[in-house]
């Protein structure tokens, strides 16, 4: 199978495309923290081709070809200040660039994220109905009970306002509180069992509110890492190409 590679900007969203000329589904893919569309193209894309999916990565917004501060220079705290804002903002961005380019050929997508991407997942099937199959990896569906989870006591005090007003936006978003609000037709949701960044405890209660929906919930003997048994059975569990 010849695999196609297209870098371009659309809707001035940078993307990075693996596909070839008989791909028949769209996946979105959407890194983590710090990360880019170059990094998780590098590790899923060829797979998930030969799977039958044109793959499109993602840069979210301040990262990658659209880097700034406080990503830029990775300043931890800064950066966990704004996270939700640049959650938000990206799947926004993903519902554009499928809605003025994607559309016609591919009426619905799936869409796949790692850590901060899988916040992306979630809210991305909050503000669309066309996600089919939602795939978060290392993530949580309840904002609210992970975020700043790093922070010191000093963090905490220096920035007490700040993260006031960050909660209000989180807790309006948090998947967590309206379950319902997401819509999917089916979700893969694969963790760490000893993830102490974003705690698999989450996601778990979470599935128990999502009864009467076609959700697959896997623990992986990995902390916050994607580890090659979570990577075989995530394409044992795509539907065959």
């Amino acid at each position: 199978m010849k695999i196609e590679i297209r870098r371009r900007k659309l809707a001035d969203v940078p993307v990075l495309e693996h596909f070839a000329n008989d791909s028949r589904r769209l996946i979105f893919f959407q890194h983590g923290i710090f990360g880019d569309k170059d990094r998780i193209a590098h590790l899923l894309s060829s797979s998930f081709v030969k799977k039958g999916y044109h793959v499109v990565s993602v840069d979210a917004r301040k990262h990658g070809a659209r880097a700034e501060e406080p990503f830029l220079s990775k300043n931890k705290v800064a950066s966990e200040l704004e996270l939700f804002d640049v959650v938000e903002k990206t799947a926004l961005d993903i519902v554009k660039v499928h809605e003025r380019f994607f559309v016609e050929k591919y009426s619905r997508f799936d869409i796949l994220g790692v850590s901060m991407g899988a916040y992306v997942t979630y809210r991305t099937s909050a503000v669309t109905e066309r996600v089919e199959t939602l795939i978060a990896l290392l993530g949580s569906p309840d904002f609210s009970a992970t975020a700043f989870n790093g922070f010191t006591e000093e963090d905490h005090e220096k920035h007490q306002d700040r993260i006031a007003k960050e909660r209000k936006r989180i807790d309006r978003m948090n998947p967590a509180r309206d379950p319902g609000s997401l819509n999917f037709t089916r979700a893969i949701l694969l963790s760490g069992k000893e993830d102490v960044i974003i705690p698999s405890k989450h996601t778990a209660r979470f599935v128990e509110d999502l009864l009467g929906k076609d959700v697959v919930f896997r623990t992986y003997d990995t902390g916050h890492r994607i580890v090659r048994p979570m990577h075989k059975e995530l394409l044992e569990l795509l539907e065959p190409s």
